[in-house]
């Protein structure tokens, strides 16, 4: 499930099925009543939902895979120079998963992304998602909008 999730995960129907599998497995596992939510056995268990095995896998792409960030392109300290450039001139690029993995990447919490060893950023990541335990992409952007307050 692992090696193709860049593919499928794009989309967040794909997503929502195997969620929708993987709360079946655990209420099995755990003998629980068929509406039982599942979010702290979740946790319990240190399982990543498939949202957060997206996030995790697509992330751990992006960080592996040396692109060029925006610190680079110039030599000011900026406020997203941890951010890595996403540039391109047609709207198609924006369906790619490399896209949608820079998007992710960028919208986790600077701490995490900002580690520089390979096995430490895996396992903060992997802990961080466990312990959030997102069910949906939708869920995994809100908690990270920085949207000003309504008056």
């Amino acid at each position: 499930m692992c090696d193709s999730s860049k593919q499928w995960g794009n989309r967040e129907s794909n997503l929502e099925r195997i969620l929708v599998w993987q709360k079946k497995a655990i209420r099995a596992f755990l003998n629980l009543p068929p509406r039982a939510h599942c979010r702290d056995h979740f946790k319990n268990l240190g399982i990543l939902t498939a949202p957060c095995l997206y996030i995790f896998e697509i992330s751990l792409y992006i960080k592996l895979n040396n692109l060029e960030y925006v610190n680079t392109t110039h030599k000011y300290n900026t406020r997203h120079k941890n951010n890595f450039s996403i540039q391109h001139r047609l709207k198609i690029f924006e369906n790619k998963p490399k896209y949608a993995g820079l998007k992710i990447f960028q919208s986790l919490p600077t701490q995490i992304k900002t580690i520089a060893d390979g096995k430490k950023f895996k396992s903060e990541l992997k802990s961080f998602l466990i312990t959030k335990s997102y069910y949906s992409m939708g869920e995994f952007f809100e908690n990270f909008c920085h949207r000003p307050a309504q008056s």
